[in-house]
């Protein structure tokens, strides 16, 4: 009888080279057997690990893992792990991004950004209607506490969308993702409160579990993803889909700093007032504290 965890990966199981080994598992060689387990039990390990982390945490040489690629019909360790990422991605309901070396095989890399950020913001905005924007402004605008939280580059994104509140009138707060920190963050969440998840084209644990441990709080979620399978959008209230798969990099930040400027000016077109106060306030504070550069100062370098 298939274990639980047999039953949770079955559908991964599918995709190549996922099946050939199970097929083979039973005949392989100890080492090998036990690289064939972590493939099936933790995909993750050899999608995204090198050739030596693997090697060093299934306790085997790299060697073996070499000759496990080649036995399963790879020509080496990194088309094996092509094909493992393909499927995780696949099978999470994402996108593989493209191999950085046809990128930039293909020619123009001004060119080619260009028209892969010109597709993205089309994708993004027919996307997006009137209605989801100010139902996720609504939320925004009410909620007792805006915690917004993300992982790896989602991190560096979630803190500039905090900081983009702040100059709404949204006293919105960053949440670190794991450990203490979200335990202590998380602490109090109700009703009344709204938590938005932003991640790119991998989904992180860490901003999958405060989602759900913010739902579970009766917290109302946001998530802000590049795909609807993904791990991120299956425990949220609200799931905005925004391009995440990069050209040069795995991923691409514009088109989720783009439906940040866009939830901001919808928010400020509601409260005109209270936001043209901000801005004159946060000037007048700049020029009082002398964090501006005034142009008498420029002059004088200039002599």
């Amino acid at each position: 009888m298939p274990s639980e965890q047999d039953e949770q990966q079955s559908g991964l199981h599918r995709y190549p080279p996922f099946d050939l080994v199970r097929e083979r598992l039973d005949s392989l060689p100890r080492k090998q057997a036990r690289l064939a387990r972590a493939l099936l039990d933790e995909p993750e390990v050899i999608a995204f690990g090198s050739i030596r982390e693997v090697a060093s945490r299934l306790d085997v040489n790299a060697a073996t893992v070499l000759r496990f690629a080649q036995m399963l019909g790879y020509s080496g360790y990194q088309t094996l792990q092509a094909a493992v990422r393909h499927a995780y991605l696949q099978y999470a309901g994402l996108q593989a991004p493209p191999e950085r070396r046809l990128v930039m095989q293909a020619g123009s890399v001004l060119g080619h950004l260009r028209t892969h950020q010109q597709l993205d913001l089309d994708r993004l905005y027919e996307r997006l209607d009137e209605e989801e924007l100010h139902t996720l402004c609504n939320a925004l605008e009410t909620a007792r506490r805006v915690l917004v939280c993300g992982e790896g580059a989602g991190s560096t994104l979630a803190a500039l969308f905090t900081r983009l509140l702040h100059h709404v009138g949204i006293r919105a707060e960053y949440l670190p993702t794991g450990g203490v920190d979200t335990a202590l963050g998380i602490v109090g969440l109700g009703h009344d409160d709204v938590v938005v998840g932003v991640s790119l084209w991998l989904p992180f644990r860490s901003s999958v579990d405060t989602l759900r441990f913010a739902r579970q709080a009766g917290a109302r979620t946001i998530a802000i993803t590049g795909s609807p399978g993904s791990p991120v959008a299956r425990g949220a209230d609200h799931v905005v889909i925004v391009p995440g798969q990069g050209l040069a990099l795995s991923f691409s930040v514009m088109p989720t700093v783009a439906l940040f400027e866009t939830l901001i000016a919808v928010l400020a077109s509601r409260r005109p007032v209270l936001v043209a106060e901000m801005q004159q306030r946060l000037h007048d504070h700049y020029v009082e504290e002398g964090l501006v550069v005034q142009m008498r100062d420029l002059d004088q370098r200039g002599r």
